[in-house]
């Protein structure tokens, strides 16, 4: 669907030169594609189907939307965030709490900008990514203070992994060397 929007966005990069000198510019493709171009950098594309992609003048923020409006993605600065007129819903880099993910955070443990939250018909996911310079061993061991003893696990020189099963509700530890830290995953998955 925004395969060619995201295309004639493109051609809207090469018309930004006129937004500069405070012209407003429309382009329009023979399969009806336009991309308009306006004062302070704003670029639009919009599709035969009515569906639009616009890139604000900073150059930090981009929203797709659907020509009914039901359908919305807006990357905005480093995060994202998307929804659809079934409810389903989906945020990247702003964030997750304790209280989201339903566990607590690994002790002394920073948040990294890639956690995740979405929400479907069929249940949530729920996903930490954070960063200690504890060993993987600790981190296993603290969750599984919290969890009780894993469904599974693997442990390399590299990583560890662990997974916890209970009812209808998931959970995944994985702890993975980078650099001179560890990255810590934790996924909770509940289903409906």
């Amino acid at each position: 669907m925004f395969s060619k929007v995201a295309t004639s966005a493109r051609l809207g990069f090469l018309l930004a030169p006129l937004a500069l000198f405070g012209c407003s510019h429309t382009v329009t493709a023979s399969d009806g594609t336009k991309v308009t171009v306006e004062p302070g950098a704003k670029i639009e594309t919009t599709d035969s189907q009515g569906n639009t992609a616009t890139v604000s003048g900073d150059g930090k923020k981009m929203t797709i939307k659907s020509s009914n409006g039901a359908s919305e993605y807006v990357a905005d600065n480093g995060t994202v965030k998307a929804h659809d007129s079934q409810g389903n819903t989906l945020e990247m880099g702003t964030g997750v709490s304790e209280a989201d993910l339903g566990l607590p955070f690994y002790p002394g443990s920073t948040e990294s900008k890639d956690s995740l939250k979405s929400a479907t018909d069929k249940g949530t996911t729920v996903m930490s990514n954070r960063v200690t310079t504890d060993a993987a061993a600790k981190v296993v061991d603290f969750y599984t203070g919290k969890l009780g003893k894993p469904a599974s696990s693997m442990t390399t020189d590299t990583m560890a992994m662990a997974t916890w099963k209970s009812g209808k509700k998931a959970e995944t530890l994985m702890v993975s060397k980078d650099g001179t830290s560890n990255k810590i995953s934790v996924t909770v998955a509940t289903t409906k």
